[in-house]
């Protein structure tokens, strides 16, 4: 249907919400996309790779980087970021408005 290139490859699945598909990665951005035609909406400055899939809940993307990113879904415009002093693999939980995210040391974060 449509094709677009980031400026490095994509190392997680992307997410889709509300006819926007999330994507993060290796060039340090998190990408949303128009489902039907891959035109891009907007992109935002992660940091480093996008380590995870993003996660969408009730307006919110949380993207994994160097910590945890809460962005608005509509404009990408960031909310908050937790520097968690590493790299954080896996993606995050939410839960009850609660983020629940692993680091790479054995930490277990629980963020509001």
């Amino acid at each position: 249907l449509w094709k677009y290139e980031t400026g490095l490859g994509i190392s997680s699945s992307p997410a889709v919400a509300d006819d926007v598909a999330y994507i993060g990665s290796k060039d340090g951005f998190l990408y949303a996309l128009a489902v039907q035609t891959g035109e891009l909406k907007w992109k935002t400055r992660a940091g480093e790779v996008v380590t995870a899939p993003p996660v969408f809940s009730e307006g919110v993307v949380y993207v994994q980087s160097w910590g945890t990113m809460a962005l608005d879904a509509a404009t990408g415009k960031l909310l908050w970021r937790a520097d968690l002093g590493g790299s954080v693999q896996g993606a995050p939980v939410i839960a009850e408005g609660v983020v629940y995210v692993a680091g790479n040391g054995g930490e277990i974060y629980a963020l509001e």
